[in-house]
């Protein structure tokens, strides 16, 4: 079976000990939803040096980087600490499609908090480190942006779903 490209960066990113999440859609995705996405969105640790790992990971594999602050491109590549001061995104694109959004932070949660309640999955072979449910429900709701509340439903309908499953093998033990 062929490893999905996107598993592929994660696997290595996790050999690389970046601290990451997977979060968006495709961290939704990991927990059973169904709704779609072509892009990923990764949140990582505020730091320089796990900025300067996930950079260099990202430029070894041919990744074309732009940062963005406030919705506007900026014209040049921002230091590790311009991006932590200013909470800006960067965004990695290849030539094939792929896309990736790094973040520093999420929408109503630290990074500290995501880390401490993340999960590993394991995909095709690969350990990829994802944000809670919870998170990623939070974050879609605290962005407040329209297109992320047109999911929140179906992502609390899966929450509610995982804690009635979880509480229905209790109740059976």
């Amino acid at each position: 079976m062929e490893t999905h490209p996107y598993f592929e960066l994660l696997g290595q990113l996790t050999k690389q000990k970046a601290r990451y999440c997977v979060v968006g859609l495709l961290g939704a995705s990991f927990y059973g939803s169904t709704l779609s996405t072509y892009d990923l969105d990764l949140v990582v640790e505020p730091t320089e040096e796990t900025l300067e790992k996930i950079r260099l990971f990202f430029h070894r594999q041919k990744f074309s980087e732009i940062a963005v602050y406030h919705g506007e491109i900026l014209k040049q590549p921002p230091t590790h600490g311009e991006v932590l001061r200013k909470k800006m995104t960067l965004l990695f694109t290849d030539s094939y499609g792929l896309s990736i959004d790094v973040m520093t932070q999420i929408s109503g949660i630290d990074f500290k908090t995501v880390w401490q309640k993340r999960k590993k999955f394991s995909m095709q072979g690969r350990q990829i480190c994802v944000a809670s449910l919870e998170h990623i429900l939070l974050s879609k709701q605290k962005a407040g942006r329209e297109k992320d509340l047109l999911h929140v439903r179906r992502l609390q309908e899966m929450l509610i779903e995982g804690q009635n499953r979880r509480l229905g093998k209790r109740i059976k033990k």
